[in-house]
């Protein structure tokens, strides 16, 4: 009974730390958490309080993700990074293999772009 009490306690202070850290992002920035966070496979890999990309792990793993997890990725960085030169985004080659929630993400990103 103990452990679980001190789990509920870590769990609620975790979250309210996290909900003080979103609340001093910018709109850009909210906006792009919240539009990651529709992608669970993808979203460990930025970091809300440091409000950074943790570039090794990205790297490392991009080089294990299937096809539509590295462009939908790509796609992500692409907008963190404001440019697609560091990993190479090609919208097309993206639209041609995701899903449609994927591709419903990029859809909406164009249609109201923001900057994080």
């Amino acid at each position: 009974m103990t452990d679980e009490l001190e789990k509920k306690r870590l769990d609620k202070q975790a979250q309210e730390e996290y909900d003080l850290a979103f609340s001093k992002l910018s709109d850009g920035q909210q906006l792009f958490f919240l539009m990651l966070y529709r992608v669970p496979r993808i979203d460990h890999l930025w970091d809300v309080k440091s409000k950074s990309l943790d570039v090794e792990l990205f790297e490392r793993e991009i080089a294990v993700m299937s096809p539509g997890e590295v462009h939908i990725a790509k796609f992500f960085a692409s907008v963190w990074f404001h440019s697609n030169k560091r990993y190479g985004f090609d919208l097309v080659d993206a639209v041609s293999s995701l899903d449609d929630p994927e591709r419903e993400l990029i859809r909406e990103w164009i249609a109201d772009p923001f900057w994080p």
